[in-house]
């Protein structure tokens, strides 16, 4: 190194150096390669489930049950309700599949079963609300209408909700 002239040493130097920074920068690119892919991750895995537990909940909430009570009570007709329910019911068939075709931790895979058990009750409800819906308006179908709504209603979509609301709690983990 000593017989190398001053310019060959800076050459070395300035080769040396170069190596390092293109090092760094390589290193650098794929670190920020790995942190967008777990940032996409997360707000594909997380995120968007989040509005997607939110909308199947407020469907059952606010489409379902809300309805069920405005049509017992004259605030809506029940030729209204009846395209209210059907929406509902897309809404969360939808969003339900959106949300399983996600990357779902064991917890979420634990809770999401028992979710789908509790579904097909509150599913039942919904296929006899829309039944009865259906019909004419007359006073057997409006007892039907409010057995309904005492007895199944809120026994079997508070459970589901119940769960939703555990899923959307292990998102937010």
């Amino acid at each position: 190194m000593k017989n190398l002239s001053i310019s060959k040493r800076l050459n070395i130097l300035l080769f040396i150096s170069a190596i390092v920074l293109v090092s760094i920068t390589i290193f650098s690119i794929i670190n920020l390669r790995a942190i967008n892919g777990n940032i996409i991750s997360m707000y594909n895995d997380r995120v968007v489930p989040l509005k997607q537990l939110k909308v199947i909940s407020d469907a059952y909430a606010v489409n379902i049950v809300d309805c069920s009570h405005k049509v017992r009570n004259g605030n809506i007709s029940w030729e209204e309700a009846v395209p209210l329910l059907e929406s509902a019911n897309k809404d969360i068939s939808e969003n339900w599949e959106a949300y399983m075709n996600t990357y779902l931790t064991e917890e979420e895979k634990q809770v999401a079963k028992q979710v789908e058990e509790f579904l097909q009750g509150a599913n039942s409800v919904y296929i006899q609300l829309a039944e009865v819906l259906k019909k004419e308006r007359n006073p057997a179908a409006e007892l039907e209408l409010e057995r309904i709504i005492k007895a199944e209603l809120y026994q079997k979509i508070d459970p589901l909700t119940s769960k939703i609301t555990e899923l959307i709690d292990i998102q937010l983990k």
